[in-house]
């Protein structure tokens, strides 16, 4: 009897495994037919991809810029002190210039994010439209613009917290927490993070910004077995494109090239499978 029960037991768990399975497949047929049958909505994007990453190398060019002569102070206090007023003076010099660093730091930060929403809430978008067709813009830039401040702020608390265990552990001779488990702990989160992010991305057309927080969380429990198999499809081909991307790596110039080709489509792609799969649930 007990042989019976597990054997059917297994293949129950073998039948929701092939649905699975299937269930994928067809989505990633389906995305794929979507973008043959519509081209613009896989050029745009890697357009405004390709116009993104330049905006970010720009502006960091700039803020980079004003950094250096800041980073060659630091480099150039000294680190020990003969008196009193010397030590002073050199923990003044040094607040000042920290200050200054983390301020461009900041406003790094700021810049990447404003860049961010602008360029990606448009692809996210387009992908949207490509999917469902008709989608309230105001709707959709609400939801995606507090999805992203919630993120943001959420991130920079974790960044906050991990920096301050990991300065109290390299200052102190007895660690308070093990660096190893605060660093898994860290990248966990920020796991977490991401699979809740995207499911936003992918329903920030459906919701009124009252029930879209909620639904965020609802969706990623209740369908957590389509959407984490749809994410780790996703990560096998990216695996599989950057494993590409490197064969054709010959030279700086045959490497842009190549993930312009290869990788660029791929994430466009992404997003539309993002979608499919969370519209199914």
């Amino acid at each position: 009897m007990e042989e019976r029960i597990h054997l059917h037991k297994l293949i129950q768990y073998d039948i929701i495994k092939m649905k699975l399975i299937n269930y994928q497949i067809n989505n990633l047929k389906q995305s794929f037919e979507l973008l043959t049958k519509s081209p613009f909505y896989l050029a745009f994007p890697i357009f405004i991809d390709i116009i993104f990453l330049l905006a970010i190398g720009f502006v960091g060019s700039i803020f980079t810029t004003k950094a250096i002569p800041y980073l060659q102070n630091l480099a150039t206090i000294q680190t020990q002190a003969t008196d009193a007023s010397a030590m002073i003076a050199q923990q003044t010099q040094l607040a000042s210039t920290l200050t200054h660093v983390i301020l461009i730091l900041l406003q790094i930060v700021l810049a990447v994010f404003i860049l961010w929403i602008i360029f990606q809430g448009i692809n996210w978008f387009l992908a949207v439209k490509c999917v469902k067709k008709k989608v309230n813009l105001k709707k959709y830039s609400l939801n995606f613009i507090v999805i992203n401040i919630i993120w943001i702020l959420l991130t920079a608390i974790i960044a906050k917290f991990f920096f301050e265990i990991t300065l109290k552990n390299l200052l102190s001779t007895t660690p308070l927490v093990s660096q190893s488990l605060i660093n898994i702990i860290t990248i966990l989160i920020l796991i977490i993070i991401l699979y809740f992010l995207f499911i936003g991305y992918a329903i920030s057309y459906k919701y009124n910004l009252k029930d879209f927080l909620k639904n965020i969380f609802k969706t990623g429990v209740k369908d957590f077995k389509k959407i984490i198999l749809a994410y780790i499809t996703l990560i096998i081909l990216f695996f599989i494109a950057n494993y590409i991307v490197k064969l054709f790596s010959l030279s700086f110039a045959s490497m842009i090239i190549a993930g312009i080709i290869i990788l660029m489509p791929l994430i466009t792609f992404s997003r539309i499978f993002i979608i499919k799969t969370i519209e199914k649930n």
